[in-house]
């Protein structure tokens, strides 16, 4: 698994990590099914969609309200 720093420019079309954008944004794991349905997601706006469904989730403001 190659690291990255930022989502940005250098972010290549089809990067796809779940695990790490899941942690980053609520601090905890996907799970099993969760990593699969997203990886086996192969339409152009998975990732964007995986972000909607984070930021979408209770977890998220969770994690933010310990701040």
């Amino acid at each position: 698994m190659r690291r990255r720093t930022a989502a940005g420019p250098g972010r290549r079309q089809g990067d796809l990590d779940p695990m790490s954008e899941s942690f980053d944004l609520h601090g905890l794991p996907p799970t099993p099914a969760e990593t699969a349905a997203c990886l086996a997601d192969k339409s152009a706006d998975a990732y964007k969609r995986l972000i909607d469904r984070l930021l979408g989730s209770l977890h998220y403001g969770e994690r933010l309200s310990r701040h």
